[in-house]
């Protein structure tokens, strides 16, 4: 298998409880590239005009081709499903939707590719809400009632206490009560504050009653030219480097994608009221606002920069969270 990749597709039914490790066609590896493609691919059997929450849909995870190695900037992961939020305007198959595709960053995505899996396939409807563990080579399903109606902090708490670190931890992804109410712009969460956010890929989750997903890899995956790998890694660990008393870097490591906000509010390309409006001006203030109740950095996996930011409420309403 190219290196990027580990060889295999793990696909589960929730309804029947079938679990299958395919091979990943090599074929694919360099025709449909990232977890974006792979994704697209692996949906693109769905018959037109199957419904977004249809049992048969699929809801599909995919690992970034770099996610797994210590390559900087490059822990990402996509979820490729079809969109209850979306559908053209004279659909030609009544039900027919989009695409629909989000990425996070975060440890989700590298401990998939750790796990063997090229691409997690998910289809049918569990009966009972349900959590879908995926411990190396070992696939189980546990009951998932305990964390139905949890808020997404709640849920995190319970699933650390449930599945403790006995050497190396477990990641978690999850949604929260708006995923479970079919709330059709929904979120697919991880660590709290990490989400797959567009779509509405929460609600198609929610729709096969997958209260979480708990993931624990045990291997590397593999690199066919290690040397040339090392060199190209240097290379790149050394311009980040150089970057680090840039502007640009700073701002984005002090602030995160906050630091986004003027640069999109100043040439209108925030979507607001429904995308009727390319800014909306009390925008302007939150940056400030935010930063001042920082008070902690967070990476994703072998990354650097640190943009993802923890904030303390000290008074007002909100006061302590």
């Amino acid at each position: 298998m190219r290196s990027g990749h580990t060889g295999s597709i793990l696909e589960v039914d929730l309804g029947s409880r079938e679990i299958d490790r395919r091979p990943t066609p090599p074929e694919w590896i360099e025709a449909f590239l990232g977890g974006r493609g792979l994704g697209a691919r692996l949906l693109w059997g769905l018959p037109p005009g199957t419904s977004a929450t249809a049992p048969e849909t699929p809801l599909i995870f995919c690992p970034g081709l770099l996610n797994g190695y210590p390559t900087p900037i490059t822990a990402r992961s996509e979820v490729v499903t079809k969109s209850p939020m979306t559908s053209a305007i004279e659909p030609s198959y009544p039900g027919s939707s989009t695409v629909s595709y989000s990425n996070l960053g975060g440890f989700f995505g590298t401990e998939l590719k750790f796990a063997g899996v090229d691409a997690l396939v998910i289809r049918g409807q569990s009966p009972e809400p349900v959590v879908l563990v995926i411990d190396g080579q070992n696939v189980r399903f546990e009951r998932g009632s305990s964390l139905w109606g949890l808020s997404v902090s709640e849920k995190d708490a319970l699933l650390r206490r449930r599945f403790p670190s006995t050497g190396r931890p477990f990641q978690f992804t999850y949604i929260g009560p708006a995923g479970e109410n079919g709330v059709r712009f929904s979120s697919i969460f991880h660590e709290v504050s990490r989400a797959y956010a567009r779509g509405g890929v929460g609600c198609v989750m929610g729709s096969k009653h997958l209260a979480a997903i708990v993931v624990r890899g045990t291997e590397m995956p593999g690199v066919v030219d290690y040397a040339g790998y090392r060199t190209h890694l240097q290379a790149l660990r050394a311009h980040v480097a150089s970057k680090r008393d840039g502007e640009d870097y700073r701002k984005f490591r002090e602030v995160g994608t906050l630091d986004s906000i003027g640069w999109g509010l100043e040439r209108r390309a925030f979507g607001a009221m429904n995308y009727r409006e390319g800014r909306w001006e009390p925008m302007w203030t939150y940056q400030d606002r935010a930063q001042s109740t920082f008070v902690h950095h967070h990476s994703c996996y072998a990354c650097p920069v640190a943009c993802r930011k923890s904030a303390y409420i000290p008074e007002g309403p909100t006061a302590g969270h």
